[in-house]
């Protein structure tokens, strides 16, 4: 017989843990979905230099706090929307293109719904990773990750979470344009607008050039 004895530790969720993730408001198709966000962009282009500055210290004032290298995720965010929206792309002014890049990012409460499954694996003398469902606004799942340790009579402790909450990074995975275009032909999918896209792809071609290539066909 095992003897299990509580911990007394407790996981509580914390809805005002937040991730900045893009946002790209997702329509029925790639084609819409970049006319709109062309639609946005349009409306920031036209404010003026000191209408840029003022929202954007507005912006920094408000989110900073909250997220690590805002700066730099709202980078990250703009080159997103550029597979959408080629053109902004060539945009030189820094104030712009951060400002660019917060409108199009969205905050979410990744423990918004609840915090639940947790999974301890040991990795050192006494240590141990914990893994842990959190589920958000719109009971989308993400997985987080707790370090805790166990002391020698027992004691389990698990380290608090930081300040920050941030997203896992994806690197894009390269495809080769022949063998998809085989792929395509296999599946009876080699249409003429499969074609036309296929033409501006390069090769080796990424997920972001396709979307590129779609909204230049369209």
């Amino acid at each position: 017989m095992i003897t299990v004895n509580p911990s007394g530790v407790r996981l509580s969720p914390d809805p005002t843990r937040v991730i900045a993730k893009p946002f790209l408001a997702h329509t029925t198709s790639l084609i819409d979905q970049g006319q709109r966000l062309e639609q946005v962009a349009d409306r920031l282009l036209d404010l003026t230099s000191v209408e840029i500055e003022a929202t954007l210290g507005f912006l920094r004032e408000k989110f900073r706090a909250r997220h690590r290298q805002l700066e730099t995720v709202w980078e990250r965010h703009l080159e997103i929307v550029t597979g959408f929206v080629p053109r902004l792309a060539s945009i030189s002014d820094r104030n712009l293109r951060l400002l660019l890049g917060a409108t199009f990012t969205q905050e979410y409460a990744i423990e918004g719904a609840a915090l639940t499954n947790p999974s301890a694996i040991p990795t050192e003398d006494g240590q141990f990773l914990l893994s842990l469902r959190a589920i958000g606004e719109g009971h989308i799942s993400s997985i987080e990750f707790r370090e805790g340790s166990v002391s020698a009579d027992g004691e389990v402790t698990v380290t608090p979470p930081g300040p920050y909450a941030r997203a896992g990074l994806r690197s894009e995975i390269s495809h080769d344009r022949p063998s998809f275009a085989s792929k395509l032909a296999e599946m009876e999918a080699d249409d003429e607008i499969a074609e036309m896209v296929l033409e501006l792809l390069p090769d080796p071609f990424t997920s972001m050039d396709v979307i590129g290539a779609v909204a230049q066909v369209a």
